[in-house]
């Protein structure tokens, strides 16, 4: 931002924990599992290698809840950080326990907490550095996607208000509009790149603020995450895994088992599937948008996923129904 000759700029970084630890999708549940390395020497280790690549103070937020599995892998990080010699220091905050009643004061108290641990940026004046900023924010949920991106969009807003504060000026209502739709966009496509969907939450980010269709809109997108993870992104993820130097193992031989859920894969993906249509004298390939496929993958999450994302899968089920028996009832 540049004020008068004067430019602001402010980092805030996101990552995951680095530890050595996992979480890979399963069927049979909607949040999987954490396995975390039991060995400590090697946990040490793989922190100490993080840390030869950053250069600036870092302030870890830790977003994860303080129960099951994610407390485990929470209490070890704190466990690390505070074991190992460094100026880095540790802050936690269980998002979905601070956010359970009110969220937008969940959200307000964890940005006040961060800011006031914080500095506020850097700023050059006509060429010159002023202040620098050597403090970094390295905000992280499980995944650093939703949970992350809430946070880190209300962060950034606090120190754009406190630098147009510094020059006596304010953020009016025009202004605030631009920031959460950019802040939107920029959540929903790193949300699309990693997970297949916009991200969740995204009507807070945009509209300061909780909504019934936002809730909806959450469950739908959980349901989609749900079905890429364990049935579309493996070749993604072995791609990726090839490109940046990993070695391709081969498959081993299905077993009856295996052959049975491909079958049934088979069947669901039918939903998915690119529909051919002429255009022009040429075949172009795009989506359905009956939302049919939207409505098999809210089905499957409101059976098998945990009890708040039943809660939404149920209600983006009805939502379609409704739209299904709009359409009879409009003809």
């Amino acid at each position: 931002m540049e004020i008068e000759g004067k430019r602001y700029t402010y980092e805030i970084l996101r990552g995951s924990i680095p530890l050595l630890w996992s979480s890979p999708c399963s069927p049979s549940v909607y949040n999987p599992p954490v396995t975390i390395d039991p060995n400590l020497l090697s946990q040490v280790s793989a922190y100490k290698k993080f840390l030869l690549h950053e250069s600036t103070r870092l302030i870890y937020v830790n977003l994860v809840d303080k129960k099951g599995d994610q407390k485990r892998l929470g209490t070890l990080f704190k466990q690390i950080v505070e074991e190992v010699p460094s100026d880095h220091t540790y802050i936690w905050h269980d998002f979905h326990s601070l956010t359970s009643e009110s969220f937008t004061s969940g959200v307000d108290k964890i940005t006040d907490d961060c800011v006031s641990e914080s500095d506020y940026g850097t700023l050059i004046e006509n060429g010159k550095v002023i202040q620098r900023q050597r403090t970094h924010l390295r905000v992280n949920c499980m995944d650093c996607l939703d949970r992350t991106n809430v946070i880190q969009s209300s962060i950034s807003l606090e120190i754009l208000k406190r630098w147009l504060s510094e020059n006596g000026l304010s953020l009016n209502l025009e202004g605030a509009e631009w920031y959460k739709r950019s802040w939107g966009k920029n959540a929903d496509e790193i949300a699309r790149h990693y997970a297949g969907t916009n991200a969740l939450k995204r009507d807070f980010t945009r509209k300061g603020r909780r909504t019934n269709w936002g809730k909806m809109e959450d469950g739908i997108n959980s349901g989609v995450r749900w079905y890429k993870g364990n049935f579309m992104d493996s070749s993604k993820l072995e791609g990726l895994r090839i490109f940046f130097g990993g070695c391709y193992s081969p498959p081993s031989p299905p077993s009856l088992e295996s052959s049975r859920k491909s079958d049934l894969v088979k069947t669901w993906r039918k939903e998915f599937k690119d529909k051919r249509i002429n255009r022009g004298g040429g075949e172009v390939r795009e989506r359905k948008k009956d939302g049919t496929a939207q409505a098999v993958v809210g089905v499957i999450a409101a059976v098998g996923g945990g009890r708040v994302v039943k809660k939404f899968a149920w209600i983006g089920v009805g939502w379609y129904l409704m739209r299904v028996l709009g359409r009879f009832v409009g003809t």
